[in-house]
């Protein structure tokens, strides 16, 4: 069963290090940023991806983003959220 990951914020620094990390372990990477140049260049040393431009902070974007995916989960999904990885760090830090 081929195995996808779909990576918000894909553009830059924990996103594109987990895209890297899971593109080297033969998973297909579903990159989402809202820096379409970004994802472009990353798209183009991955060659195991997929980009979607899209805000994950905006409902309406993410709205259209699941628009996107959902149709096409024939395959097991692994979530990277990053920006959720970055706010638990930091509710998580003793006072």
């Amino acid at each position: 069963m081929t195995q996808l990951a779909l990576i918000t914020g894909a553009s830059g620094g924990i996103g594109q290090a987990v895209a890297m990390q899971l593109a080297q372990q033969d998973i297909h990477c579903v990159l989402v940023s809202r820096d379409a140049e970004k994802l472009h260049k990353l798209h183009s040393t991955l060659t195991n991806s997929h980009i979607l431009e899209a805000d994950v902070t905006d409902a309406q974007s993410t709205q259209q983003l699941w628009q996107q995916v959902l149709p096409r989960m024939a395959y097991r999904i692994y979530w990277c959220i990053v920006w959720a990885i970055l706010i638990l760090e930091h509710y998580t830090k003793p006072l």
